[in-house]
């Protein structure tokens, strides 16, 4: 995944002459901003540093027009008084290798750069030599490849946590060989019981920094040895809260978490199993979350079994975990355990656009925080669009979910209507409802609810009307019924 906080830790504003004031230094962004926006570049901003020049394509902020500025997709900038060495769509990492620099000025296609809805970064890297940043520090982590061997991951940085250096050069050697060994490329196991340090080392363009990470040995597994703080849960990659159909078998991880940063395998660890039904009708403003534990939850290694329900409930998992003489519990994971399953995971699934993507829509990711919204079905804000479910089988279908796209728990590019349809053959169709698309505010991860209470094999989802936003965009689709 790019690391795009360096477009903006540690860079000041950079000046681009041509658009009507001369350099103070500062990069003229009072002259720049609202209200003063009709000056300076009407496609965004510049920052800089070291040997890096950053250009932020941007729509919005300031009255900036973001790409609707630069014609043709072809922009020219100076002064870049250093040698370009490399361009790059810092948003997917991915090289522009359309550029040419004629003295201190530099054109570059654009043609490959997609527009990001939030800020498309264009990275300009030159041969100056000049470093105010260099590497500072280098951290230490440990990742859990089985319950016997263990990789030290190392990341580079330059004063600042979120800014990194790409370490080359990495060495590895343990204190103690004969607890733990470690090769060349930092995986370590184990040869008797103990603990002893793992160290890294690691460059970033001439400087070298080290650092340490302890691991324990014990009984043939090895994990990290740090002080650990507490421990994690994660239910089919929900830290907190989940829905399920009753009977499914969700995959889990469970990892501690040490003083140092990291995470720690808990291979050797004991672990006792929780799990519970909430009483929605027992709170108070004392005690709003009452839990009865019960033992119809079966965990097996990597797995959980949901108890049967006959109406929706809602339960809860955690865990206590205890390695080394310390005992932490574990997050609770609550899940709504539904009667019914999601019948859309199953369906074929057609549309009038974008059938590449199609798969996005019952591919479990609704909000992701490394990739944000990467995984969806998206179009032009301007087109009539629809999207079809065939399921195996004629079945009861109670509602359909639908996950939108939102930004600072905000709807964005929102469909303005979606008319619902069912079918039995996928000829014939018949109205459920037609409503307009959310607008306002927003919470990341939770999905708009539909009722149906239709027997079907088919539904659509028409969207006649556009969009609210620049595109229109569904990131998960569920429809829950009962084959």
């Amino acid at each position: 995944m790019p690391e795009k906080h360096e477009s903006t830790t540690g860079t000041t504003p950079f000046f681009l002459s041509g658009y009507g004031n001369e350099d103070d230094g500062k990069g003229n962004y009072g002259k720049f901003a609202f209200p003063n926006s009709t000056t300076g570049p009407q496609w965004g901003y510049a920052t800089s540093r070291d040997n890096n020049i950053y250009l932020h394509i941007m729509k919005g902020p300031d009255g900036k027009k973001g790409f609707d500025a630069i014609a043709g997709k072809s922009l020219t900038i100076r002064p870049i008084k250093d040698k370009v060495t490399s361009v790059t769509w810092l948003n997917k990492n991915i090289p522009v290798t359309s550029f040419v620099q004629n003295g201190d000025s530099l054109t570059i296609k654009l043609a490959n750069v997609q527009e990001d809805p939030i800020d498309s970064i264009i990275k300009i890297a030159t041969d100056n030599a000049a470093r105010k940043y260099t590497l500072t520090n280098v951290i230490a982590t440990g990742e859990q490849l089985s319950p016997a061997s263990l990789k030290i991951n190392a990341e580079g940085y330059m004063t600042y946590p979120a800014l990194k250096a790409k370490l080359s050069g990495l060495t590895y050697s343990s204190t103690n060989p004969k607890i733990a060994a470690v090769n060349a490329n930092g995986i370590v196991t184990p040869k008797s019981n103990g603990t002893t340090s793992i160290t890294v080392s690691g460059s970033y363009e001439g400087v070298t920094k080290q650092d340490t990470l302890k691991v324990t040995a014990k009984d043939g597994k090895i994990y990290v040895g740090e002080n650990m703080i507490g421990a994690t849960l994660f239910v089919n990659g929900k830290e907190t809260y989940g829905e399920f159909g009753t009977l499914e078998k969700l995959g889990y991880q469970i990892e501690g978490r040490s003083s140092k940063g990291g995470a720690i395998g808990l291979g050797a660890a004991k672990i006792k199993w929780h799990g519970g039904i909430v009483d929605l009708k027992a709170g108070d403003k004392y005690k709003p979350v009452v839990i009865k534990e019960v033992n119809t939850f079966t965990f097996k290694k990597n797995e959980i079994i949901t108890p049967n329900v006959e109406q929706p409930a809602r339960g809860v998992v955690w865990a206590d975990v205890t390695l080394d003489g310390k005992t932490f519990t574990t997050n609770k994971v609550f899940m709504d355990l539904l009667p019914y399953q999601n019948l859309a995971r199953t369906a074929e699934i057609t549309a009038s656009h974008n059938q590449e993507a199609v798969n996005h829509l019952v591919d479990g990711k609704a909000i992701d925080g490394i990739h944000f919204d990467r995984s969806k079905w998206s179009l032009a804000a301007d087109e009539k669009a629809w999207v079809q479910f065939k399921l195996p089988t004629q079945s009861q279908i109670a509602n359909v979910n639908i996950n939108f796209n939102s930004l600072d728990q905000k709807y964005i590019n929102t469909p303005k209507t979606i008319k619902i349809q069912t079918s039995d053959d996928g000829m014939e169709w018949k109205d459920v409802s037609t409503v307009n698309g959310p607008t306002g505010d927003a919470y990341f991860g939770f999905y708009n609810q539909y009722p149906i209470n239709k027997e079907a094999q088919y539904v659509k989802l028409i969207f006649d009307s556009g969009s609210n936003g620049s595109t229109m965009d569904l990131l998960e689709v569920a429809i829950n019924g009962i084959y």
